[in-house]
């Protein structure tokens, strides 16, 4: 997946697909293990599972859209392309893509064992479900929060230069602690 979306970059001159591969692989990668591994069936783990990851993606991906991430080259990147110059084709796919995809496939080892295990449901099962859950709550309602400063800025409704309302008054990035908390609740799971 991320070759083809390295590719992608290379066409389109921007490292954008990159971060659409974030919302994209763990819902793709539950569907293949439901495929490659049929014979647990359907069971309460795998449409808990299943139904968590694709909520966080939905979540992500809308994030990624509405913000006009499609199109958007990360200012890291384009500072990477600057750095590299004409050698950024080989470097991107290294530092950007294929190290992506590595820190990406070991976060999402953990689907492995909630998709392919047959035995009921647990206490604990319960608990990272209830934490993955509240992962996207939080990041949501951080978005909505972030985009409701954003608008009041460029309406002039607001001086403020930092949002420090609601989450962000207990959190200095209440998204990245709930992407945090996702992760952590998926391992539970």
């Amino acid at each position: 997946i991320n070759l083809a979306f390295w590719l992608a970059s290379l066409g389109l001159g921007k490292t954008w697909p990159v971060d659409f591969i974030w919302s994209c692989f763990p819902p793709l990668l539950c569907l293949l293990i439901i495929v490659r591994e049929p014979d647990t069936g359907v069971c309460e783990r795998r449409i808990v599972g299943c139904t968590l990851v694709a909520t966080w993606g939905f979540r992500l991906t809308h994030n990624f859209v509405s913000r006009g991430g499609v199109g958007h080259e990360d200012w890291r990147y384009s500072d990477m392309r600057r750095t590299f110059g004409r050698h950024f084709w080989w470097a991107s796919l290294f530092s950007v893509f294929l190290g992506q995809a590595a820190f990406l496939f070991s976060a999402c080892l953990s689907l492995y064992g909630v998709l392919c295990a047959p035995e009921p449901l647990t206490a604990t099962d319960a608990a990272g479900a209830a934490v993955c859950f509240g992962a996207v709550l939080l990041e949501a309602a951080s978005d909505l929060q972030m985009d409701a400063f954003v608008a009041a800025r460029r309406e002039h409704r607001t001086d403020a230069t930092v949002i420090d309302r609601g989450l962000w008054m207990w959190s200095r990035h209440p998204n990245y602690l709930g992407e945090l908390t996702w992760w952590w609740g998926l391992y539970l799971l």
